[in-house]
């Protein structure tokens, strides 16, 4: 599965995620404004949510709606929000998360 993948790369690299519970829920609960946010993040309980149908249903990729047969961009789509509620959850930028490739 492409979210425990996600998760386990991300526990590996980062040893502050050890203990962070990374859950997928369906929809965010309560107000969410404008935009219906991909991820929650709950530091008080250690625990990140990825909101499933947010990411799979109302997400694009290439400003285009997604493909459900596009298996690559899925991928990239539940990765995106799995190491976007990372760098959240460290207050880093997520592109910092990612293995660096000159090591």
């Amino acid at each position: 599965m492409v979210f425990l993948a996600a998760v386990d790369l991300l526990r590996r690299e980062w040893p502050e995620l050890k203990d962070v519970r990374f859950e997928l829920g369906s929809l965010p609960v309560g107000e969410t404004g404008e935009r219906m946010p991909r991820w929650t993040v709950d530091r008080a309980n250690n625990l990140v949510i990825v909101h499933r149908v947010v990411v799979e249903r109302l997400d694009k990729a290439h400003g285009q709606p997604l493909n459900r047969t596009d298996e690559f961009h899925r991928r990239l789509l539940i990765e995106n929000a799995v190491f976007g509620g990372a760098a959240e959850y460290l207050g880093r930028d997520p592109y910092d998360l990612g293995a660096d490739p000159f090591h």
